[in-house]
């Protein structure tokens, strides 16, 4: 009988062994999938930046090629203009200060 239990006890170790050496590469390869999906999602993440970079550039040319400087000067110049009629219309409605009076 005590043959049987020592066989009994070798196999169950042996199995305890093997289970545990499974769950063991089963967590590595866990571990592998969850950091290569995080590679994928930081390397998505990062394609993503670029085609927004290369959208900005792309507008930005766009925008530069447009650029009409006459127009620009002119807008500039209108809006020059307003600023002075509306400094001069904001002098005319402050009141100027009074002269003192000297003694009388």
């Amino acid at each position: 009988m005590n043959r049987n239990a020592s066989a009994f006890s070798t196999k169950g170790w042996s199995y305890r062994q093997e289970r545990a050496s499974i769950i063991r590469d089963s967590q590595k390869a866990s571990d592998e999938i969850r950091a290569i999906r995080a590679a994928l999602l930081a390397r998505k993440d990062l394609e993503r930046q670029q085609e927004q970079a290369l959208a900005r550039v792309a507008d930005a040319r766009a925008r530069l090629e447009t650029f009409d400087p006459e127009s620009h000067r002119v807008v500039l110049a209108e809006a020059v203009r307003e600023a002075e009629r509306v400094a001069a219309a904001l002098q005319d409605v402050t009141p100027s200060p009074s002269p003192s009076k000297k003694g009388k």
